[in-house]
């Protein structure tokens, strides 16, 4: 058995190492803190609040809703339809860090090809194109803002007679390009 001042040896032997580690990273009076990684982003350019500007906003954001209107249930959709709706959302964007091309236009897609299987005529066109909006706008929006509208969008397409699936489908591509913007941009930025 062990006395009581050889267990005290034992632990003296055992930090003596530990106190050496201690005062080699030890520096003005603490730790050291390693320095933060510095990321470098992308310029952004945020266009200015004008009326001219904000005039065009609206008209995109008119165009987007008209043209989520034109995609009635039970009808057949154009590629002419979908690549305008592609322009659309493109369009709706504020700053100048836009999505990737190839994932807007598989939102695109995938939106016009559900919007027409919905089974009941009603859907709030214009808060949908508020979600997409703002959505597309990931790179500036605030990740709170973005969250709530892509929760938001398949709740309202299913209350409008879409399959679950069908609405997590556009789930997962809202979130595919909010994550895409979001890594080019810096939240917050919106106007």
């Amino acid at each position: 058995m062990r006395t009581p001042t050889s267990l005290l040896a034992v632990l003296i032997v055992l930090a003596i190492p530990l106190a050496a580690q201690a005062q080699k990273h030890r520096g003005m009076g603490g730790y050291r803190i390693p320095p933060p990684k510095i990321v470098k982003m992308k310029p952004q350019k945020i266009t200015p609040n004008d009326p001219a500007l904000a005039a065009a906003r609206e008209k995109s954001f008119n165009k987007l809703k008209a043209d989520l209107d034109a995609l009635a249930p039970k009808t057949t959709v154009t590629k002419e339809q979908r690549a305008e709706l592609q322009k659309d959302l493109l369009a709706v964007v504020d700053g100048s860090n836009k999505p990737a091309p190839a994932s807007v236009q598989r939102l695109s897609t995938d939106l016009a090809d559900t919007l027409v299987k919905r089974n009941r005529p009603a859907i709030d066109t214009a808060q949908l194109a508020r979600d997409l909006k703002t959505v597309m706008n990931s790179a500036y929006a605030t990740t709170l803002d973005v969250g709530k509208a892509i929760k938001d969008v398949p709740p309202r397409l299913q209350a409008s007679g879409l399959a679950e699936t069908d609405a997590q489908i556009i789930a997962k591509d809202l979130r595919a390009i909010s994550t895409e913007a979001a890594a080019a941009g810096q939240a917050g930025m919106i106007r």
